[in-house]
């Protein structure tokens, strides 16, 4: 069978075998896959499923994509969850790989397992969440590596729980968090996967949540502090890191969709001008603002470009790279959202950007 028409499928146990979509497998077959995957004994898929099911309870169900990728180590079956993989080329490929594997498994990315009898070290989650939230990191920092140097200059924590219902006792806030006493981003496992069902990639609870962990990031003293209203790379202080052509555009580009905001706020439906493009709820703080947008970055490209190309222009600038080249289309939720929250004819809250 062609990996491509089952990467996007959930993996699920099934009385002795595994459901693969809506078809079931026994141990005892294998799976022959086109090139570079070949023939995976479903037997293995089926161990490396186990950690998933057993610390969720059933609930986190991975994609055959990053299944395959464990058991084979093949880059090619993480293109599902990482577009920029797309456009590079193979001796970029071999890097971002062998930083991928570093990363996954180095004590500064910190994967504790939260919400069991005893929290689990970084390296007992299972792999898929660390290659998920090792690769997150790299796609926005590939072309960035002295930033990402920065920011892994002390250990970073992700806080993952097991199932919705621990991250709830433990008092996380919606689906996932920044908490910035603890200095971590804390989400349920089910998350790193839940935008990956589709053809392409869609929401992307982790890349959002990692647009409030680098607001809150100093990285002249590589410290999580007070948020900064700003990205790094956006401050003088960040030195060496200092981009002032980014700076001056997203102050230019935030400038103009808070103008928009506060249009569509204030004037009746034929007065108002151009939409903003992110939804109400990222005017609501600047912190907001930079994470609802960060993750528009890396989801919605070509709709960001066309609506704000100033304001994308600061983020390309700042990360080195053009997401619109990886995206044929974009995953266009968030834009037809967002749309539509402006279009029911509902009040809009007092906008709370500086």
């Amino acid at each position: 069978m062609q990996f491509d028409d089952i990467r996007h499928c959930r993996v699920t146990p099934a009385q002795g075998c595994i459901r693969i979509g809506e078809r079931e497998y026994d141990p005892e077959d294998s799976l022959r896959l086109n090139a570079p995957f070949g023939s995976i004994p479903v037997s293995v898929l089926a161990d490396a499923l186990k950690p998933y099911t057993l610390l969720s309870g059933g609930e986190c169900q991975p994609q055959a994509a990053i299944l395959v990728y464990q058991v084979t180590g093949r880059l090619e079956a993480l293109t599902h969850y990482f577009p920029l993989l797309r456009i590079l080329d193979e001796r970029q490929q071999i890097e971002f790989h062998a930083r991928l594997q570093q990363l996954a498994g180095s004590y500064e990315l910190r994967v504790v397992m939260k919400g069991l009898p005893e929290d689990t070290t970084f390296s007992e989650a299972p792999e898929g969440v660390r290659i998920l939230a090792a690769g997150h990191i790299l796609e926005v920092f590939f072309f960035q590596p002295e930033m990402l140097a920065r920011f892994f200059k002390s250990r970073r924590s992700f806080w993952v729980y097991p199932d919705r219902q621990a991250y709830q006792a433990a008092g996380g806030a919606g689906g996932g968090s920044y908490h910035p006493l603890l200095r971590c981003i804390r989400l349920y496992m089910q998350r790193f996967f839940e935008g990956f069902y589709g053809a392409m990639p869609g929401q992307a609870p982790f890349l959002h949540e990692l647009g409030h962990m680098l607001e809150h990031f100093n990285s002249r003293r590589g410290l999580m502090l007070l948020g900064n209203r700003l990205l790094p790379g956006m401050l003088e202080s960040d030195g060496s890191l200092f981009n002032p052509e980014a700076r001056i555009l997203f102050l230019e580009g935030k400038r103009l969709e808070k103008e928009r905001y506060l249009d569509w706020s204030s004037h009746s439906e034929a007065g108002r001008g151009p939409m903003p493009l992110g939804s109400p709820y990222v005017f609501q703080s600047d912190s907001e603002f930079i994470a609802g947008y960060f993750e528009m970055f890396f989801r919605n490209p070509h709709a960001f470009a066309d609506k704000n190309i100033t304001l994308y222009r600061a983020f390309e600038r700042l990360f080195g790279w053009d997401p619109r080249q990886a995206w044929e289309q974009d995953f266009d939720v968030y834009v037809r959202s967002n749309r539509l929250a402006y279009e029911s004819g509902k009040p809009l809250k007092t906008a709370g950007l500086t």
